[in-house]
């Protein structure tokens, strides 16, 4: 009789354990919805609640975006990283990327991303695509790219969709198909009309007369959405409108303020311009050397960091705008 009451008070406890357990995590994700952090990190920092990967994550989260403190927020999202939590996987590839909490390192990215991935978190598939697509930590594959593009386009995911739209319009192993871009964009623009990223590869589109009846006037109005929303490629190009009267009347003011905005968020293009225009006194402005030594400079700066050489930005430049121009 005697042990079948201790064993009756071992089950009871056990069932009060678990419920404590139970409404203490469920409390504490209700905390953090309501982005109560402190509070929140008190209650996922306890012995038994530290040990869920899911939990992990989201203290890693909260050291990251709450106390900006970027080593613990490393040590966190690695635990849950390894446990095989793919929200963990996918942040602790993010800071490798980034260099955030320690020194970059692509092919750690690429390993912790690829592992997100595979588990179908939307987000690492196009982060996964940007790595296959520039060649960081891994061998350059545009068609390996676009795979995990498309992957994340069907989970709704707007990179995904934007990036794909990207690749079947300026591919250059994968087949180019406007139709499949148009049908990305669309898709993209359905789910947020404000997307800057498919606004202006929208406004390529037609700009140019892919995919779509070219009307360069509709082409300068999705461009002026995507450059209000903060876009740095659609302020250049806009400025590009201005500047050469694409779809619009040529304004050399507005022209200059765009390509002042354009890089002022690292848009190597607009630098150049720049340069080209205090050096040559170009949009109505006088000659200036020492603006067009200093935007020559961060220029190159960004060049360098993009892995261009000046005569390929050049080249780009021009291509990109004779494309554009009026015929």
């Amino acid at each position: 009789m005697k042990t079948i009451l201790k064993t009756f008070l071992v089950l009871c406890l056990c069932t009060i354990a678990n419920v404590a357990f139970s409404n203490g995590s469920t409390n504490a994700d209700q905390l953090f919805d309501q982005e109560k952090f402190q509070e929140v990190l008190q209650i996922y920092l306890l012995p038994e609640h530290n040990q869920d990967s899911n939990n992990q994550n989201r203290i890693g989260y909260i050291y990251l975006k709450e106390f900006k403190d970027e080593k613990k927020a490393f040590h966190w999202f690695m635990k849950s990283a390894e446990q095989g939590d793919m929200y963990g996987q996918y942040n602790l590839g993010q800071l490798y990327k980034q260099g955030i909490g320690g020194r970059k390192d692509y092919q750690q990215a690429f390993q912790w991303l690829s592992k997100a991935a595979e588990q179908g978190h939307a987000k690492a598939m196009a982060t996964l695509g940007n790595l296959y697509a520039d060649g960081l930590g891994v061998e350059k594959d545009e068609v390996k790219a676009v795979t995990w593009y498309v992957e994340a386009a069907k989970k709704d995911d707007r990179d995904g969709q934007c990036n794909a739209a990207g690749i079947f319009t300026h591919g250059t192993v994968i087949n180019t198909s406007y139709h499949n871009a148009r049908l990305l964009l669309e898709w993209c623009l359905k789910s947020d009309p404000d997307d800057d990223c498919c606004l202006e590869r929208m406004a390529v589109l037609y700009s140019k007369g892919w995919g779509v009846k070219q009307d360069r006037k509709k082409a300068h109005e999705l461009r002026t959405k995507a450059a209000t929303n903060g876009n740095a490629v659609a302020m250049y190009m806009l400025a590009g409108d201005f500047d050469y009267g694409i779809g619009v009347e040529k304004n050399p003011k507005a022209a200059l303020e765009w390509y002042l905005k354009a890089a002022e968020k690292g848009e190597s293009y607009a630098m150049y311009r720049l340069y080209e225009v205090y050096e040559y006194g170009k949009l109505g402005q006088s000659v200036d050397k020492t603006r067009a030594t200093a935007w020559k400079a961060k220029a190159e700066a960004a060049m360098k960091e993009e892995g261009v050489t000046r005569n390929e930005l050049m080249d780009r430049m021009r291509l990109r705008m004779e494309a554009e121009s009026p015929t």
